[in-house]
């Protein structure tokens, strides 16, 4: 719920960050010499790395300095295995808006997530494994379908503990620090498949789901470092929606503009995550390619949203992931987009609009002003186009 937008749907602001790495053609770790020669066909690697990222935006500052330590293998060109024992990262922010901080102060009671904490000067440290999995027939296609015929499919596993030394060491000198500190699980699989139709036709897919579960034993400190969070919508997300503005569930947005339609002024976070997106690629012609796609998903809370205070008018709906409710809780957008192919680099223009957008009131004869949850239904049909989001990226969205 962090973000505002302008009414122009352009966000303003900066980011900045630089990261230094040094990289060892082996495992450094105690191993008796004969394993280390065993694990040489596995081409292993040690990472160090430190980093530091600056973002400025409308309602806060925040820095982060980070370093970790990664030892990465392979089998073959089929598998790539990373494992992080070790990812520090110092966070610090400054409030810009008072709006914003009256929102992070009422986050608990209003939105059912201490959101407050999330900012507070904290120490972020986590455990992680990344398996990739290509089930490519190598050199058959690419992603336009240029050489013969394939389905080159991707699989990505990660699984992050946040917090795991704690558990071991303690929190004394984090509390002494005054630095708040973060236990969560994060579990997110992302599945991607590309199948050749003919020369210059690919038809592509991708599932990606998620959840992340804070644990702490105090309720208010059950929460997630805010870069931990699922988010939907936006160039490589749900297409039809502003960048983070999707969700959850169907919770609507707490303002309207003078047509009537939502403004989703505020990122909307959550702990759970479905995507699904469908892609038709054609190359046009010379570097320009088109496409056509429909995106579908949501997130969700892993908690109730709360409505009772700190917001001038109450949102409606339900934030709250469960299995009974959540299939008409997904969103569908769908649209069009251009991209421009210069080798180098690929530039994308993807134009998305709303199918079904959840936040709506489901029809009800019994209403005064009727709505729908589906295009067409509360607006005219063109107007609905017209109400688009463009996406401006770099590369394929998946």
């Amino acid at each position: 719920m962090v973000g505002e937008a302008t009414n122009s749907g352009v966000f303003a602001s900066r980011e900045a960050g630089g990261n230094l790495s040094l990289t060892f053609p082996q495992f450094i770790f105690p191993l008796p010499e004969r394993w280390k020669q065993d694990l040489g066909r596995f081409n292993p690697k040690t990472r160090l790395q430190t980093g530091y990222n600056y973002v400025d935006r409308p309602e806060y500052t925040r820095t982060n300095f980070q370093t970790s330590m990664a030892y990465t293998w392979q089998k073959g060109q089929k598998a790539q295995y990373i494992l992080t024992p070790v990812d520090f990262n110092f966070i610090d922010s400054r409030i810009k808006s008072d709006t914003f901080q009256t929102i992070l102060d009422n986050s608990l009671e209003t939105y059912g997530i201490p959101l407050n904490r999330s900012f507070e000067p904290s120490f972020v440290t986590s455990t992680s494994f990344t398996a990739t999995l290509n089930f490519n027939n190598y050199g058959a296609t690419d992603l336009l379908g240029n050489q013969a015929r394939g389905t080159p499919s991707y699989l990505r596993l990660f699984l992050e503990s946040g917090g795991t030394l704690l558990n071991f060491f303690g929190t004394e000198a984090l509390d002494d620090a005054n630095l708040a500190y973060f236990k969560f699980l994060k579990f997110n699989p992302d599945f991607r498949q590309y199948i050749s139709l003919s020369k210059g036709k690919t038809l592509a897919y991708r599932i990606n789901v998620g959840v992340a579960f804070p644990y702490n034993r105090d309720p208010e400190d059950q929460v997630l470092p805010y870069e931990k969070y699922f988010f939907a919508g936006g160039s490589n997300s749900i297409r039809a929606w502003l960048p983070r503005r999707l969700g959850p569930g169907s919770i609507n947005p707490d303002s309207v503009d003078s047509g009537g339609y939502f403004v989703y002024n505020l990122e909307q976070p959550g702990e759970i995550l479905l995507e699904a997106s469908v892609e038709y690629r054609q190359k046009l012609f010379s570097f320009v390619n088109g496409a056509l796609f429909v995106d579908a998903g949501n997130v969700w809370r892993l908690r109730e949203f709360r409505t009772d205070s700190g917001i001038d008018s109450p949102r409606q709906g339900s934030a709250k992931f469960a299995f009974n409710t959540f299939v008409p809780q997904i969103a569908i957008g769908a649209g069009a987009g251009l991209r421009f192919d210069f080798s180098f680099l690929i530039l994308r223009f993807d134009y998305g609009v709303k199918i079904y957008d959840p936040a709506r009131e489901v029809y009800d004869s019994n209403e005064v002003n009727p709505t729908g949850r589906w295009i067409g239904q509360k607006f005219n049909f063109w107007d609905e186009i017209a109400n688009g989001v463009l996406n401006i990226g770099i590369g394929y969205p998946f």
